[in-house]
């Protein structure tokens, strides 16, 4: 009977010994699980920050690309505007040149006209005194 005693004891020993191991087994998995779920919620919560973030600078650089995009334009349509200006000012004045050339033209050529007729004129007068 002492020996079925001491088998029994142990057996229970020895039971008890690895449902303890089994049973820290078990926490040190659940405690694992539990980390690695913290850090995953860790990492989650910066990476949807650093994309925040990001997304932040992406459209704050998008408004200023248009703003500079918008700043050109209104540039670009300065200079347009004033070399239109220009060209028109140029033209307006090539067009009163020569309207004053047309007229000095027409007065040589009436003094011309003037000149040759008038010679004529003394010559038909002279063949009639004649």
């Amino acid at each position: 009977h002492v020996e079925r005693m001491l088998l029994r004891l142990r057996s229970r020993m020895a039971s008890s010994a690895f449902q303890r191991w089994a049973e820290a087994t078990d926490e040190q998995r659940r405690l694992r699980l539990l980390l690695s779920r913290c850090a995953h919620r860790v990492s989650c919560r910066a990476l949807s920050s650093s994309f925040s973030t990001w997304r932040g600078n992406a459209a704050q650089a998008k408004e200023q690309l248009a703003k500079v995009a918008r700043a050109l334009a209104a540039m670009s349509s300065r200079v347009l505007l004033g070399a239109f200006a220009r060209w028109a000012q140029v033209a307006e004045e090539l067009t009163r040149h020569r309207a004053v050339v047309a007229r000095c033209l027409q007065r040589l050529t009436r003094r011309q006209l003037s000149g040759v007729y008038c010679t004529w004129a003394e010559a038909a007068a002279e063949l009639r005194r004649q």
